[in-house]
Formats: structure tokens, sequence, C-alpha cells
């Protein structure tokens, strides 16, 4: 996966789609360094679980973030690239408000995952379903999504997803449980959200 010329020519679309800057002083990226070139953000920041390059910021996703990374991470992104990390961690609800947290109001996360055909590769493979349920639990702005269908030298034909959303500005409470809201949604005990 990685981030590379087609995705980010599909974030600089989304901005101009949604009337957004697409300017970012701050970028957080999941993993690899390599994946994000400089020349896109004032300033990129790598989140990652062990050390690789030196340069990384220790966060395991898998786990709550300390007060200490709270303090000093909160609302600290414009945006946040998951540019294949998701699929690789075991506690996918953690991960997600973890990075929401990190966000700032109004910054942007973006996403680009195994949709289907990975067979091999990670823990998961994400249908759009998950990314807009999460993301409309939470109230957040312009999702957009795509499926792209690439030739990959290890799996033959596979799809991945990309899926964009903006934050909401103000405070968000996340105490939901996701799998239990969109159970709910499903039976019929919570009203569908547009």
């Amino acid at each position: 996966m990685g981030y590379n010329e087609k995705y980010h020519s599909q974030l600089l679309k989304y901005c101009e789609r949604f009337e957004l800057s697409n300017q970012f002083d701050h970028a957080a990226t999941l993993g690899y360094y390599s994946q994000i070139p400089k020349q896109y953000f004032n300033k990129i920041t790598v989140i990652d679980f062990i050390k690789r390059n030196g340069n990384e910021v220790i966060i395991n996703l898998n786990n709550e973030m300390s007060e200490e990374m709270l303090v000093k991470y909160s609302e600290c992104f414009d945006i946040i690239i998951d540019g294949g990390t998701l699929e690789h961690i075991y506690n996918v609800p953690e991960a997600m408000i973890s990075l929401q947290k990190m966000l700032k109001p109004k910054g942007l996360i973006y996403h680009i995952n195994p949709h289907q055909g990975y067979t091999t590769h990670g823990l998961y493979q994400f249908s759009i379903n998950f990314y807009v349920a999460f993301y409309q639990t939470y109230d957040y702005l312009n999702l957009l999504y795509d499926v792209t269908n690439i030739q990959h030298r290890r799996f033959g034909n596979a799809e991945q997803v990309s899926f964009i959303a903006q934050k909401p500005d103000g405070d968000i409470e996340y105490t939901k449980d996701i799998i239990q809201i969109e159970y709910e949604r499903l039976r019929g005990k919570e009203a569908p959200r547009p």
C-alpha cells in the first residue's frame, strides 16, 4: 500500500471538492517514514510501535494512549495518514479512537487499507461500512471513499479502500462501543443515519 502520487492527488481533489485548504502544517503518518514524500507537508511525525529509523514517536495503538502521550499529542495533527498500518493492529477500536484524539478539530484522517484479496497480509481487510459506521457515529464530515483494483505482485488481483473524513469542530466523547452501536442499528433499535 503506502502513500504515493495517486493518493496525494486524491487528497487534493477531496480538499477542492469540500473547499478545504490543502496546506497541512503538521502531518502524522503511521509506520514507515518513507511512505510520505516530505514536500507535501511542512512537518511530518512518524507514529510506530518500534524504532525503525530512529525518528519515530513510539505509540502502541493496540493500547489506550498514556496520559503523557495524550498531553503531548492530543489534537496535534492537521492530517493523519494511515497508508497501510491499521490492518496490522489487533485492537482496531482502540487504535481508531487514539487516532481521532490526536487529530485537530477540522483535521483530516486518511486511510489506505486492504479491502479484499490480501489473503496473507495483515490481520484484517476493511469494509467501507466499517469506516462509515465509525465516522458517522462521531459526526465526522465529508466522508469520501474509493475502492481501487490493483494487480499485486504477491496477491494477484486485490482491492484496497481509501477513505477520507473530516473531524468536526468541538469536543467528542469517545465512549461508545462501535460494535454495539452497529449491532443496534442493524437490529432496528436505533434509526440509521443518512
